[in-house]
């Protein structure tokens, strides 16, 4: 499967080389910020390290590798794209146990602020849906949740609604459903720590078509795995529509498939720890809780380990492994969860 990028009817980023020195957003950065971002290695560190560090985490389990190899040659013509790449490789290196990441620190608010300006000119209009564009709002998104004080807020950004509209117009682009999913899963860590639903979005169709039929495709589970992760969450944290016994019980079914006939080649749940297909074993949980505990184990390992630093990939695996084995996990999820008996 390829990447609809030249066949795409809409319209394409329009970028001229020259404008960025022009309109260079970077000018408008306090001094200290901007002396740091006139260091080139440390521009040459921050790409590095996003390729290296970051990319392999966000383009897991897609074979196409998305956020190593397409978004950064896109980044060589769209400015707004290469200052996200810098201010997600900042933000993530913030907390990173074996990187220098004092000047990270200092210039990481820097390139988010002149990300977001450089932005601003392009998020009206057809442009806004542009794959540079899309791209470009998707890690400074990440860039924004990983940062200990983001210098941008995520309200001022464009929706999860966008980015499902884009997918929509062109639902056989692997790359816009990579930006989609990870969007999602941006969206997804927000509503689990605030104990808010995701919205509803009709993208069937466009999940078919992501994935290649064989069913051995590790992103089909990858996919299956964050929708499944959202339907929880909008049980959980829902309205009365939502907290039905149908979708209880859906949760339930879908979780369990999940797990029973999860591929031998899918490594991002329980594989790295050599622990087999179903991270729990023959554990036997209450009515509910099984479910529950697998969705919330795989919302540790999908949307928090492949996106953070070490600290916060121990946090997530003690997490998941806590969330399995209370018996008061309805309390320790948070409120407004129906149980069933």
């Amino acid at each position: 499967m390829t990447v609809a990028l030249s066949n795409d009817p809409r319209p394409a980023f329009k970028s001229s080389p020259a404008s960025h020195h022009r309109n260079d957003p970077t000018t408008k950065l306090p001094e200290v910020e901007r002396a740091v971002y006139s260091r080139l290695h440390v521009r040459d560190q921050l790409r590095q390290y996003y390729l290296t560090s970051v990319a392999p985490g966000l383009d897991t389990p897609d074979p196409l590798r998305h956020f190593g190899t397409t978004i950064p040659a896109l980044a060589q013509s769209c400015h707004a794209l290469s200052l996200a790449v810098l201010a997600l490789a900042a933000a993530h290196a913030e907390g990173a146990d074996d990187v220098e990441t004092r000047d990270f620190v200092i210039v990481g608010q820097g390139f988010q602020r002149a990300c977001s300006w450089a932005l601003e000119p392009h998020l009206l209009g057809e442009e806004s849906l542009a794959l540079e564009i899309l791209a470009a709002v998707v890690l400074l998104r990440l860039a924004v949740q990983l940062s200990g004080s983001p210098a941008v807020t995520a309200d001022s950004l464009p929706s999860l609604q966008t980015f499902a509209d884009a997918w929509k117009a062109s639902p056989s682009s692997a790359l816009h459903g990579a930006l989609f999913l990870t969007a999602l899963q941006s969206d997804i860590r927000l509503a689990w720590l605030n104990r808010q639903p995701v919205p509803r979005l009709n993208i069937g169709v466009c999940l078919m078509k992501y994935v290649c039929s064989h069913i051995e495709d590790p992103r089909i589970w990858h996919a299956r795995a964050i929708m499944l992760v959202a339907q929880a969450l909008r049980h959980c944290h829902g309205g009365p529509e939502e907290k039905t016994l149908d979708n209880w019980l859906q949760i339930n079914v879908s979780s369990e498939s999940w797990f029973d006939v999860l591929p031998r080649n899918f490594d991002a749940v329980a594989f790295e720890e050599g622990r087999g297909t179903k991270p729990f074993g023959k554990l036997v949980y209450q009515e509910g809780v099984h479910a529950l505990a697998q969705i919330y184990y795989m919302l540790a390992r999908l949307l928090m380990i492949n996106q953070a630093p070490q600290g916060i990939r121990k946090w997530a695996s003690e997490t998941s492994r806590k969330l399995a084995i209370q018996s008061q996990i309805f309390h320790k999820i948070g409120p407004g969860i129906v149980t069933y008996q």
